[in-house]
This record gives C-alpha cells, sequence and structure tokens, in this order.
C-alpha cells in the first residue's frame, strides 16, 4: 500500500489544486513567485510540460500570471470586487532599429502587463502615440471615462499632454522614467544608482582611471542616466571629470548609427585602456559594430559596461555579448504596477500619492 503511495502518479489537476491550496492556505500577496516549473516537476515526479498545464489552469482561474522568461507570480491582490476601466497609454517605436529589440521592451512586458489586467476582470483600452513631440491620441481621448490612467512618464516632456493630465480627476499612474516627478499622480520609475556604482567599482578594480560615456546628451532620459553615473564617481572617489562624452551635433532619431559615431570617436581620441560605459542597448549595437570594423573584440581588446541590457535576452545576440551589463529591471517594474493599479483601485480618497523606485542593480561581470 505504501509502495502504491509512494508511485502516485500526479495529473495536472492534481498538481494545479495543490498549488492552489499552497496559495491559498498561505495567503500569499500579490508578486510572489512560485517555484519553477523544472522543481514543480520533479517535486512530484512529472514532465514540465504537465506543469505548465497544471499552472495554465490557475491562470485561467486569475490566480497565477506568468512574465515571459521570468516564471508564475501569484496575482490575487488583483481579483478586485469592482472592474476597472483602465487606459493604457505609450509611444510606438519611432527608429525600430532593432525590431526583435523593441518586441522584447514592449510585447514581453507590456502585453503581459495587459493581459494580466484583463485576466483580472478589469476593461482595458491600449492608445499608442508616435512620440513625445505627438500625442494626438492622449489629447483626443477623454481621460474622465477611465477609472485608472496609466500613462509612459514621457508624456510630461509634452506642455499640452502634462497640462491634460494636471487637470484630470482620473487616477494617474506614471511608468517607464528615470527620474521621480512631481505631480498629483502615482508612479514606478527606475534607480539605477546601484548599477552604476557596481559598475565603476568593477572598471577601478581593473585599474581603469578614464572612462568614455556613450550617451546622447539633450536626450532628457540619458542626460539623466549620465548625470546618476557622474554623481556614482564623485561618490566612489572616481571622479566625474574621468568621465568623457563625444561632442557636438545628435542624431536622436537612430541610435544604433549614432553608437556607431560614438564608437569611431572612441576610436581617434582613446586608447584601448580607457573603458566604455554605454547608457543604451542601441548605442552598445552601434558601438560593437564600429569596433568589429577595425578588428577589435569587445571583452578582449576594450572593456565595455553597457546599461539597459535586454539584448542578452535575444539568441541573435546573446553569442556577441562580451560585455559587462547593468541589467533593466524591466519584469519588476511591471510586476509592481500591476500592484498598484490595485492599491490605486482602492484608495478611494486619493490621500497621498504613491512612488515606487525599481533598483536596476544586477550587474553581469564579462572577463
Amino acid at each position: 500500500m505504501l509502495e502504491q503511495l509512494e508511485k502516485r502518479r500526479y495529473t495536472c489537476r492534481d498538481i494545479a489544486r495543490e498549488l492552489e491550496t499552497y496559495i491559498v492556505g498561505n495567503q500569499l500577496a500579490e508578486g510572489v513567485a512560485l517555484s519553477s516549473t523544472v522543481d514543480i516537476a520533479r517535486r512530484y515526479d512529472v514532465s514540465e510540460k504537465t506543469v505548465h498545464r497544471a499552472i495554465g489552469h490557475l491562470v485561467d482561474k486569475g490566480m497565477v500570471y506568468r512574465v515571459r522568461g521570468n516564471g508564475t507570480y501569484v496575482r490575487n491582490a488583483l481579483s478586485t470586487s469592482n472592474s476597472l476601466r483602465i487606459g493604457i497609454f505609450d509611444f510606438t517605436c519611432a527608429t525600430m532599429e532593432i525590431p526583435a529589440l523593441d518586441r522584447l521592451a514592449f510585447d514581453n512586458e507590456m502585453q503581459e502587463f495587459y493581459h494580466a489586467l484583463e485576466s483580472g476582470g478589469h476593461s482595458v483600452e491600449l492608445f499608442f502615440d508616435s512620440s513625445p513631440a505627438n500625442v494626438r491620441a492622449l489629447l483626443r481621448v477623454n481621460l474622465e471615462a477611465f477609472d485608472v490612467i496609466v500613462v509612459k512618464a514621457g508624456y510630461l516632456d509634452n506642455l499640452d499632454a502634462r497640462r491634460k493630465l494636471l487637470e484630470t480627476k482620473t487616477k494617474i499612474i506614471l511608468y517607464g522614467d528615470d527620474a521621480f516627478n512631481y505631480g498629483p499622480w502615482h508612479q514606478v520609475f527606475y534607480d539605477y544608482r546601484n548599477g552604476f556604482k557596481n559598475a565603476l567599482l568593477y572598471l577601478c578594480d581593473r585599474k581603469f582611471k578614464e572612462i568614455f560615456v556613450a550617451g546622447c546628451m539633450g536626450l532628457i532620459t540619458w542626460e539623466r542616466r549620465f548625470g546618476a553615473l557622474a554623481g556614482i564617481a564623485d561618490e566612489i572617489g572616481f571622479g566625474a571629470e574621468h568621465l568623457h562624452l563625444m561632442p557636438g551635433p545628435v542624431n536622436f532619431d537612430l541610435p544604433v548609427l549614432f553608437g556607431r559615431e560614438c564608437g569611431k570617436y572612441f576610436l581617434r581620441h582613446f586608447k584601448c585602456n580607457t573603458a566604455i560605459v554605454s547608457l543604451s542597448d542601441y548605442l552598445t549595437v552601434g558601438i560593437m559594430d564600429a569596433l568589429k570594423d577595425h578588428g577589435l573584440q569587445l571583452g578582449r581588446d576594450v572593456i565595455l559596461v553597457s546599461y539597459d541590457n535586454l539584448l542578452r535576452q535575444l539568441p541573435s545576440f546573446t553569442s556577441k555579448c562580451h560585455f559587462s551589463s547593468i541589467v533593466h529591471p524591466l519584469p519588476a517594474a511591471y510586476r509592481q504596477m500591476l500592484k498598484l493599479v490595485t492599491e490605486v483601485a482602492s484608495d478611494r480618497h486619493n490621500e497621498y500619492f504613491r512612488a515606487y523606485a525599481i533598483a536596476a542593480h544586477d550587474f553581469i561581470y564579462e572577463d
């Protein structure tokens, strides 16, 4: 009899019931990660395919949600008694220089966010504008028709959009900016100072005394990143005066080509005992291309640290990523946004505004 119990074969529904009992019995909070499918399969002595089906049952019930490439998370905090009408405003990519990277940054995360809200019983509408300079979608929509609107922080760069957001009575969640933005809204923003600190300490350990920074000064997000990097350089005693930028006009529309120009400028004015810090994946691709033209290899001839680094998740680039990386915390940011939607909706009096800094602290060394 004991032998028979030990050899019990679990079905996907058995596993789904046990996982549901575990989630409910332990009152797991929204955002808590379940064990990996590999671990669950090993525990029940079943295939990973069976576990995927079991988790699919919980997804259908609205108890968990999947984040592609990152695991499965509890969603019970999204189960609210009232269905919300939610409007999401974002920008389309103007350049599409690396379509796979754009899909990774948007489809894999924003679409998961969108579907998680929908499966939580909410009505969700998605609107696109072409750029912060052209925000016709936001300006034409009646924001008062929504219970909550989720807005890319870049909209604040447009005076008309900012004015409309300041005047609306609808609850607003800002997301995706590199700094806190004062105003009557809740927000999720990125704090990459720890990542920059780890990167600079790593370069100091390698005895680098000068760093060339690839960034488009004049574009607010990159200026903020450079400001954070310079502040950390002074804090640890490296000195912001040892950070060098490429002077001259900037082509904002084609960051990969601008990255090539940064790479060529580096080759003309610096030696290989100067490290490179790139403030964007797109610039990194251009730098890689320029160095390759001169027969130089990252990680061997030139040391580079790349921020915003999602390239490692693209199969076509993984084998080429011979550089250290500060990894953008996109999955954590979207999980926090899911939680924030519920918090904002339940706060009837709007007595205070919530702001969450999501740290980009993961630093991958490549020697």
